[in-house]
């Protein structure tokens, strides 16, 4: 399987709309700050630079040879709901990974949940470290959730 982490969101909902221009901004203050402390980031393929764009939304990968599978968040569009998973495989953009899902369900607390193979206390450590040292925003209580409930039918 590898290490994963998921989330689910509404990119066409008017709450995520509203945030998204905050979510861009965030985002690249984020990717700024961790760009060069010991991690390399790149574009979606692990080349190139990180996706910040408005109409094309967020996608970025740790940088060859540390790439594994890209992240990627939608810009606003259809109202559905849509749920995505990153293999990061704990290379070094998992902190990347982590602090951007983390900062996200801050803006959007009741709309964009986020599910991991790790452990709030332990492997959400540094993640938290981040966003607390970006936006002196702290989330006090462990988010983490399984974001597939109600998402699939169920199997008979």
């Amino acid at each position: 399987m590898g290490y994963t982490h998921s989330w689910r969101y509404r990119p066409g909902s008017a709450d995520y709309a509203a945030a998204w221009p905050q979510i861009l901004t965030d985002v690249t203050h984020l990717l700024g700050t961790l760009q060069g402390d010991a991690i390399d980031l790149a574009g979606p393929q692990g080349y190139a630079l990180p996706i910040i764009d408005p109409v094309d939304g967020i996608a970025f990968n740790g940088a060859v040879p540390e790439d594994y599978e890209c992240f990627d968040l939608d810009s606003p569009g259809p109202d559905r709901p849509v749920w995505r998973f990153c293999k990061t495989d704990r290379r070094p953009y998992d902190l990347a990974v982590t602090a951007v899902l983390l900062r996200c369900h801050q803006l959007l607390p009741g709309s964009f949940l986020i599910g991991s193979d790790g452990s709030w206390d332990r492997d959400w450590h540094a993640a938290r470290g981040v966003v607390r040292e970006c936006f002196g925003a702290v989330t006090g209580t462990d988010p983490l959730c399984d974001t597939t409930i109600g998402l699939f039918p169920p199997v008979h």
